[in-house]
């Protein structure tokens, strides 16, 4: 067993992947679901994917930026609550005009930085020649909620996926390898941090 794996110490993480993507044949949709079955299947983890495109959250208001999840809108407060309750948070999405889509700001913008100081934080986007465009405008937004990404992010382009009729999937093994390096990095600053945050409470 490697020295990099005697660090998940703290149980099975429950990581929550947010899909900022409203395109039906989505290719960031399918990197998040990879994602999703390397940390679920793969290193055991209680993964899931919120879909911005089927779990739809309404334009942010500024009125209920400080409210607690229960007096927030039904899905606002889910949505919220679930983020509170994850471990870490992957975000995730294509390159729209060099930046991140509008649909994850807002839904970024539910957010507070109650709600995400000290939790780690993946970064992962698909566009462009595996454009780190978004990623990196990204990284500047966690700051900004006291949130800490990690160094590994995962960025795809179209030559990285196959497509066999309605079907998509990644095809390139070393994106696959990015994954799982992504993957271990992202559980092994989680229990780091988890470890931190209780020697805070002491």
């Amino acid at each position: 067993r490697s020295s990099s794996t005697a660090l998940f110490i703290i149980g099975t993480m429950n990581i929550l992947i947010i899909c900022g993507s409203l395109n039906r044949n989505s290719y960031t949709r399918v990197l998040c679901h990879t994602l999703l079955q390397n940390l679920s299947i793969g290193l055991s983890c209680q993964a899931t994917v919120w879909d911005l495109q089927r779990q739809a959250l309404p334009f942010h208001d500024p009125a209920y930026h400080h409210a607690a999840p229960e007096a927030l809108p039904v899905e606002v407060g889910e949505f919220v609550e679930q983020v509170i309750q994850a471990d870490a948070v992957v975000f995730a999405s294509p390159i729209y005009h060099n930046s991140f889509s509008g649909v994850l700001k807002n839904a970024i913008d539910h957010l507070t930085i109650d709600v995400m100081k000290h939790k780690p934080v993946g970064l992962i986007s698909h566009g462009g020649n595996r454009s780190p465009q978004a990623v990196d405008h990204l990284r500047i937004i966690m700051r900004g909620l006291h949130a800490l990404a990690i160094p590994s992010q995962v960025c795809t382009s179209h030559v990285d996926f196959m497509q066999e009729e309605d079907e998509i999937a990644i095809s390139s093994e070393n994106i696959l390898q990015r994954i799982n390096l992504f993957s271990l990095e992202l559980m092994q600053y989680t229990t780091l941090f988890s470890a931190y945050k209780t020697k805070l409470a002491t």
